[in-house]
């Protein structure tokens, strides 16, 4: 301490024309205060999720629109603009220098590659994905869309070690991985849950390693039948993400205001351990480290890379940036 944190959030406003794009810089962050300043791009619809990549020294941003449309940008100036006094970034700024219009509704599936700079996946409620690649004159999308699934496409993930392989979840109950290098249809395909499939995570520590939230409120690790299974949320899961240094933590949120974190290494001792119950009389498990609540109507959480253990999360109700007391 004190931290600074980069942000880039979308706004969902009440007229389409009020919608952001917001870069954010946090700044002085100790445990008790902050100080924070922000850029914006005006939109004319609201964001249904963003994902940004660094990519030498640009910033790219990309942003699932309720239009249907995907927009990216470069966010270097307005970067700039956060850490230059006196640097205002250029009004041509404002404009995406890409814009996927291959989809014929909205979406919310998005993920750029962690192993191949500048490679997009974007997945819509029509079941189609497409690939968007950057080239030297600038960003080209693929025409050909990957087919598989039977409902819309929730989330997508690239693999964390293998630069042609991703996977998606959908609301076909479904979690599928694909390889880019064959036809665009999966490889392989898991029922993961009994209900809609919103949110996965690849481990990047263990690459076999799957989590995935459904509307049933239960998080699973899937590879590919599920190693473990975990009933705590008690409405849907809207987000899940692994520690990106501890290969056995991971990150869940739900549509119950909560935010809970894991460590599935923990093993439970039925002869010595004591049964722990919450307020309701509800069995805690064992693997369950932490609770996080203050937050109404929560949509994404996200480690911060460089910073052990802080944790990122955007409500309704506004953004959430902190460290448990063991971290």
């Amino acid at each position: 301490y004190p931290a600074t944190a980069y942000i880039v959030a979308g706004t969902q406003a009440d007229k389409p024309k009020n919608n952001e794009l917001m870069v954010m810089k946090l700044t002085q962050l100790h445990k008790t205060h902050k100080k924070n300043e922000h850029r914006s791009i005006k939109l004319r619809g609201g964001v249904n999720r963003v994902r940004v990549t660094p990519q030498r020294n640009l910033q790219f941003c990309a942003a699932w629109l309720e239009t249907g449309k995907v927009q990216i940008w470069d966010l270097t100036p307005h970067i700039k603009s956060l850490d230059s006094p006196g640097y205002t970034a250029p009004r041509a700024a404002q404009n995406p220098t890409h814009t996927v219009d291959c989809h014929s509704t909205e979406g919310y599936a998005l993920d750029w590659s962690p192993l191949s700079p500048g490679k997009l996946l974007s997945g819509d409620n029509h079941t189609h994905i497409y690939l968007t690649t950057k080239t030297e004159s600038g960003f080209t999308t693929d025409q050909i869309p990957c087919i598989g699934h039977e409902s819309s496409v929730e989330d997508i993930q690239w693999s964390p070690s293998e630069k042609s392989v991703f996977c998606s979840a959908s609301a076909d109950k479904t979690v599928k991985i694909w390889d880019l290098r064959g036809q665009r249809k999966p490889s392989l395909s898991v029922k993961a849950h009994e209900t809609d499939v919103n949110v996965i995570s690849w481990n990047k520590k263990v690459e076999y390693l799957l989590a995935s939230g459904s509307d049933d409120g239960v998080s699973t690790t899937a590879a590919p039948t599920p190693v473990a299974s975990f009933k705590w949320h008690s409405a849907p899961v809207t987000s899940v993400e692994w520690h990106p240094t501890e290969e056995s933590v991971i990150a869940v949120s739900g549509a119950d205001d909560q935010i809970s974190i894991w460590d599935l290494s923990v093993e439970e001792d039925n002869e010595e351990s004591r049964i722990i119950r919450d307020e309701s009389g509800s069995r805690i498990p064992s693997q369950l480290l932490f609770i996080h609540q203050g937050q109404t109507d929560i949509k994404e959480l996200h480690w911060h890379p460089q910073f052990p253990g802080m944790l990122i999360s955007t409500a309704a109700s506004g953004f959430h940036v902190f460290k448990t007391v063991s971290e």
